[in-house]
Formats: structure tokens, C-alpha cells, sequence
């Protein structure tokens, strides 16, 4: 099975993991440094507590990182400059030079 990882499991991030399961999806976390309810509700609901964000980053296929707005200043990479995308999305600017042709 493929291991969706999720690193924000908040109600909105739980609700995608749970349609997730619903197809038979195998969803982790790293609860490490999660509440111990948060880390319980996830257990609840049948995602998989792997611990540390470097070993969700190894066993995941593929990492969804789900939080409300209010949220977003305090999500990882917050500190790189932002640029506004044209469907109104603000995402990080590219740090690198783009390839030549």
C-alpha cells in the first residue's frame, strides 16, 4: 500500500485522511511533536503514528500539508518569499534559475 502522509492533523486534514481510509488508503503522521490528543484522535480514526517528520518524509509516497488560513504563518517554509499566483494563490517564488532551453 502507498502511505499518504499528513503533517498538519487538524479537523480539516483528519476529514481528508478519513475519505482517504474510506477508499483503503494507508494515511500516517509524525505525532512527535502533536498533543497527545491530537496524536489519539488520529489513532481513533485509523491513521498510523510514524513519529518523526524525517521518517514520515522516507515511508510517505505522498504528503498532504492541510491547515487553515490562520494557520499558514506558522507552516514550514513560511520564511521564503511569496508571490501571488494568477488564481489569486499565494505559493513560494522559485529559488532557483530556471533551466535553459
Amino acid at each position: 500500500m502507498t502511505p499518504i502522509g499528513i503533517i498538519h492533523p487538524g479537523e480539516m486534514s483528519v476529514s481528508v485522511a478519513t475519505c482517504l481510509r474510506t477508499v483503503g488508503k494507508q494515511v500516517i503522521l509524525a505525532g512527535e511533536e502533536r498533543s497527545d490528543g491530537t496524536r489519539a484522535r488520529a489513532t481513533r480514526d485509523g491513521i498510523e503514528d510514524v513519529g518523526s517528520l524525517k521518517r514520515l518524509f522516507n515511508e510517505a509516497q505522498i504528503v498532504l500539508s492541510i491547515c487553515p488560513s490562520a494557520e499558514r504563518s506558522r507552516a514550514p517554509g513560511r520564511d521564503r518569499p511569496r508571490k501571488q499566483d494568477p488564481s489569486g494563490a499565494s505559493r513560494p517564488r522559485e529559488t532557483r534559475a530556471p533551466a535553459k532551453a
